[in-house]
């Protein structure tokens, strides 16, 4: 595994952390529960089967590269999608932390369940999602919008 992505891995915890920030000090989120909230996408799939891969063994190192970025911030909450890889990125850090994930159904209603979701969290989440999801994910738990997803249905456009 590179000291490239790492750092990378590192940067993105970092974000998040200051994502989560402007979460708790939004008036209109008072009640916002996170003290820091992990968007990552899962790691890379094998080639088949097209509709539900697993890992390939470059996604299994980094899903153990992501259980050793979050050794000092070990999540409460695990937020994965029903496909394997997600699941499968998410198995290393549940195997140590013994956090069982939710899983929310890849669904109209994805993006805003798995908002929800975060938003009732206490402590650290981590979310494994898919590179289509991840930004709809991280619109969607910005300190200024969240309560405007959580109160209609207007989410921001996200193909699976």
């Amino acid at each position: 595994m590179s000291h490239r992505y790492l750092l990378r891995l590192r940067s993105t915890v970092l974000l998040c952390g200051a994502v989560v920030a402007a979460l708790a000090s939004s008036p209109s989120l008072s009640g916002a529960q996170p003290s820091l909230v992990i968007l990552v996408r899962h790691g890379e799939k094998q080639p088949a089967p097209l509709d539900d891969p697993s890992l390939s063994e470059a996604g299994v190192a980094r899903a153990k590269a992501l259980d050793a970025a979050l050794a000092h911030s070990t999540p409460s909450t695990i937020v994965v999608s029903t496909r394997k890889r997600t699941g499968e990125t998410a198995a290393v850090v549940q195997a140590r932390t013994g956090v069982a994930p939710t899983v929310i159904a890849l669904d109209a209603q994805h993006v805003r369940t798995v908002a929800a979701a975060v938003m009732q969290a206490k402590g650290v989440v981590l979310v494994v999602g898919h590179s289509n999801t991840i930004p709809c994910h991280r619109q969607c738990t910005r300190g200024d919008q969240t309560s405007r997803y959580l109160a209609t249905r207007a989410t921001p456009r996200c193909s699976w």
